[in-house]
């Protein structure tokens, strides 16, 4: 998707690659979000939904903020800098989940999980 949301992931985590990420269970879930955009179309304010969810689907964390969309001439712009505390979380698998709409319409979804564990 031209205009869309991205992750930038923060603290304490490590991965064998870029599909499977594991955060510490001491530590806090730390995310930048950036949107980009590519679309001539699209400037001005929008809505993004960040949701923190476990592998059973219990909300954890939700977030609901207006944004504003950039020229798609210009840079990528740091939206959110989202944390969350991890403690007690060892062994969950969590998903973190943006939703981005403009003019009412939904023009962006993306979802990352991460695993929870020790770091040993």
């Amino acid at each position: 998707m031209p205009t869309h949301i991205c992750f930038n992931l923060q603290g304490n985590f490590w991965g064998k690659n870029s599909h499977k990420v594991f955060f510490s269970e001491n530590s806090d879930l730390e995310i930048d979000l950036y949107i980009v955009n590519d679309d001539p179309l699209i400037e001005g304010t929008s809505e993004v939904r960040i949701i923190l969810f476990s592998k059973n689907r219990k909300i954890m964390d939700n977030i609901t903020k207006k944004i504003i969309i950039p020229a798609f001439d210009k840079p990528a712009k740091l939206i959110h800098k989202y944390k969350y505390p991890l403690k007690g979380l060892k062994g969950e698998i969590v998903f973190l989940k943006t939703l981005l709409k403009f003019k009412n319409k939904l023009i962006d979804k993306n979802q990352k999980e991460f695993y929870i564990q020790n770091n040993n």
